[in-house]
């Protein structure tokens, strides 16, 4: 699918791809290439912060890095627990944090966490 418009002299495109039915190991390897390469990016250019959390999301990292974040603003977390403290610590009001977890990390205990310490 392929959607675009102008308005007020902007020109803006967006580009959907879907599957219908079984997708193959390339068709996937592919896509997830791409979300890598789109997250590095909005890292790099978009966000102040990057917090990551599981083993697979430190490629998050390497993407964001080679797309030109600086390592100071990239943090990796082991636990909910130390991400929501980090979180509490660097935090700012204004301040764009990228959330990345793998898979089933849960990313929502992580603030519900934080939130729970700003109430504390």
């Amino acid at each position: 699918m392929d959607f675009g418009c102008i308005y007020h002299g902007y020109c803006s495109d967006m580009t959907r791809t879907v599957a219908l039915g079984f997708v193959t190991e390339e068709m996937d390897k592919v896509y997830k290439t791409v979300l890598k390469a789109q997250l590095a990016g909005i890292a790099a250019t978009k966000a102040d912060m990057l917090f990551t959390y599981g083993h697979h999301s430190l490629r998050t990292v390497t993407g964001a890095i080679t797309g030109g974040m600086k390592q100071k603003l990239i943090e990796h977390f082991d636990t909910h627990e130390d991400l929501a403290h980090m979180l509490k610590m660097r935090a700012r009001p204004g301040d764009v944090i990228l959330f990345k977890g793998s898979r089933g990390m849960r990313m929502e205990k992580a603030l519900a966490l934080f939130f729970k310490e700003e109430e504390e």
